[in-house]
Parts: C-alpha cells; structure tokens; sequence
C-alpha cells in the first residue's frame, strides 16, 4: 500500500527532484493549459465587454486548438535545431509577454482570437511535450509516476487558477488577470534559467544506458511503423470522446434530473477522480505493460457512459458515472507519454509525439462541430453518448494491438542514475 510513495525516496526521485518540481509548474502555467482553464472565468466578463455573443467568445477555445496544433508540430523541429533550454526560455518569455500585452491593451474579437491562437505558438516550448522530454531524460525506473506527477499540474492548475483569478477580478479588473497569468509564467522562467543550467550539466540519463540514446528511432521510420498509426487512431478515439463527455457532463447530469449545484458537485468528484488515476496510472505502467493499462483505464469511462445510457436518474449511480469518465481523462494523456517513450525512444520523442499530437488536436477541433450537429439533429444526448460509448471501447481495444515494447528495451538497466548520483551541480 505504502509502496508508491516508499519509491519517492528512491535515488532517481532524489537526484531528481528539481526537474520534477520545475517540470510540474512548468506544465501548470503550460500555453495549453492556463488558456483552457481560465478562460471559463474570462469568457462571460469578454462578453459583456466586447459586446458580442457568447458563441463569439467560445471560439477562442477553436484558436488555442488550432495553435496547439502548430505549436505541437513545430517545437520538436525547434528543439533539435536550438536546443530544448533555449527553446523553453524563450517560449516562456513570449508567453508572459502576450499576457501582459493583453493586459495593456484595448481588446477586439479579432484581437483576442489573435492571441489566443498565439498564446501556443510563440509559447510551444511551455506544451506538455517539453516537460515530458525532460522528465523522460531523468527518470528510467519510476518514468510512468515521474510523468504522472508532473501532468497533475494540470488538474491543480484547474482547482486553484479560477479561485485565484476570481479574487483579482473582484478587487482590481479582470483584465488585469493577465498581469497574474504574466508574474507566474515568469517565475516559471526564473527557475528555468537555474534549473535547466543544473539539467543540462548533470543530467544522469544521458549516457549509453538513455533510452533517449540507445533505444530510440528515427522520425521518419517512425512514421512508417505500425505502432505509430495504432496509436493515433486509438488516442484520436480515445481523446475525443473523452472531451464530448466532459463538455458536456454537468448538461447530460442536469438532464437526468440532477439540480445544477448537485451537478457541479458530481463535476468536482469527476476532477478529485482524475488525479487519482493519473497517479495510479503512472504507478501502473512502471509494473505493468502499459498498454494494458490503457486498456482497462479507458474501457471505465465507456462503463461510465453506458450507466448515462440507462434510465436511472439516481444521484449515487450518476456520481459514479462521472467517476468513471474522470479516471479516462486522468489516465489518457499520462499512458500516451509514456507509451511513446517506451516503444519509439526519446531521441526523437518530441517530433514523433508532437506530429501524434497535432493530429489529435485537428480532430479535437472538427470533434464538438460534428457532435454539437448530431444534438441539434437529434435533440438527445443519447446518440452521443451511445457514440462516446463505442469509440471509446474501440480506442481501447486498439491499444492491445501495439504487441510487446521494442527488443531493444530488454537491454536497458536503470544504471545511469546510479552512475552519475554525485555529480556536482555547478
């Protein structure tokens, strides 16, 4: 019981910790991150402000993907050319200079799409990709938890940004959230401009035993795997559907006779579930072969589904139903990093999980116009959770196909830690 956290004290925790402290806010003021999880507390104050209805507002949401997309595609290629510290840095000044320009500066519809598409563009270095190389290059034996830990920033950031955001916008304006979005992205960079000198003089995975060195593939015979293509659909599949199910919880729960307040309350259980199984996920994939971890984490939110398939409107069997679709969204992202890493190496981890995760996020953004039609046709949320049901068993079944990781795996020992335990940090 007490085994995953007795692995904490382990000497791969202990060398390691900077990173996965700095990795961890790194991914909490992410460019994909804080622009989806504040924007719930901007978008009616935009509204009323820029005079324009809230569909208007909400496609700022359609931007960020679509930036998202580009960022993914283009930071691996950036990486490799100036060196993922440069990259990092300079993302993250960017960054909190487009916060603090939009905190300045009088705001149009036209304008505020702008930047929220910028906001992952100039920002790549910020996305999630980053932090997992990182991580990746520090952590051989505990990787899954080291990965889970760090992408827990993203739930935190969901609990706690909104709460801080509200407080500014009560006592000063709310654009002047800005100007707080702009102080934590730049102490983010502040610790960058330390830890990463300490990273790149002692990182302890960067000898021979690296799976970034020794076991990693080339991008372009990435592409021509059968792994790599197995895993797209089964994310797409995977992702998407999650994301439909998310958006439209708490409507789904009040249509099944719940009041709005119990229904925000089954929403939170939702997010405590998340984290819960991101780090029981990234506890997992270090024992267990990961994509039977996938496999099971994601068929319980098609569970999850089909109890919101049935005619019950039972407040404990709804609660539990939001339960299920949370330990899917928890578990998605963590399992994908880390399945990348294991069967295509870290030598080109970002190119070939940033042009898997460009993808996704095209479909992300066609996903809610295709389902937002179906519900507007149908006038029922029962075809699209019978869909969500489906796709989200087929994303998972998928992963049992991807076979047992690369030979080359057998061969790495967890020793290059163990090797460069004391080595100072300069």
């Amino acid at each position: 019981m007490l085994k995953p956290w007795y692995d904490l004290c382990d000497p791969e925790f202990k060398a390691g910790w900077k990173i996965l402290l700095l990795a961890f806010f790194g991914i909490f003021t992410s460019a994909g991150v804080v622009p989806i999880y504040s924007f719930g507390s901007y978008a009616v104050l935009m509204q009323s402000t820029l005079n324009v209805t809230m569909g208007e507002i909400q496609r700022c949401i359609t931007f960020t993907l679509l930036g998202g997309a580009v960022g993914n595609q283009s930071v691996g290629w950036l990486s490799a050319r100036y060196g993922l510290r440069s990259v990092v840095l300079m993302s993250l000044l960017l960054l909190s200079t487009l916060y603090a320009v939009l905190a300045m500066i009088p705001l149009r519809t036209d304008l505020l799409y702008l930047f929220y598409f910028l906001f992952p563009v100039l920002g790549c270095g910020t996305l999630h990709l980053c932090w997992n190389q990182l991580v990746g290059n520090w952590f051989l034996r505990h990787r899954g938890m080291a990965l889970a830990i760090i992408l827990s920033g993203t739930g935190v950031c969901s609990m706690t940004l909104p709460l801080v955001l509200s407080v500014v916008f009560h006592y000063v304006s709310w654009q002047s959230g800005f100007y707080v979005l702009c102080a934590i992205t730049l102490a983010v960079f502040l610790c960058s401009c330390r830890w990463l000198v300490v990273i790149k003089e002692s990182a302890p995975l960067t000898g021979r035993n690296s799976i970034g060195n020794e076991g990693g593939v080339e991008y372009k015979q990435a592409l021509k795997m059968r792994h790599f293509w197995v895993l797209i659909v089964a994310l797409t599949l995977s992702i998407c559907s999650i994301l439909v199910m998310i958006t439209n919880l708490v409507p789904i729960l009040v249509g099944k006779g719940l009041s709005s307040s119990n229904a925000a309350f089954a929403y939170t259980m939702f997010g405590g579930s998340l984290l819960c199984s991101r780090l029981l996920t990234g506890y997992l994939v270090d024992r267990i072969w990961a994509p039977l971890v996938a496999f099971v984490a994601l068929m319980v939110p098609s569970i999850g589904c089909f109890i919101l398939m049935l005619d019950i409107s039972s407040y404990g069997w709804l609660c539990l139903a939001a339960i299920f679709l949370g330990v899917g969204a928890g578990a998605e992202y963590d399992i994908a990093s880390y399945i990348v890493s294991r069967y295509f190496g870290l030598t080109h981890y970002m190119k070939i999980f940033g042009t898997m995760m460009g993808v996704i996020t095209v479909c992300l953004c066609v996903t809610p116009v295709a389902f937002g039609c179906l519900l507007d046709s149908s006038g029922s949320y029962t075809p699209i959770v019978m869909i969500a049901m489906g796709l989200l068993a087929l994303g998972a079944v998928l992963f049992l196909f991807l076979g047992p990781y690369p030979d080359n795996e057998s061969r790495l020992q967890p020793l290059g830690v163990m090797d460069r335990l004391d080595t100072p940090s300069r």
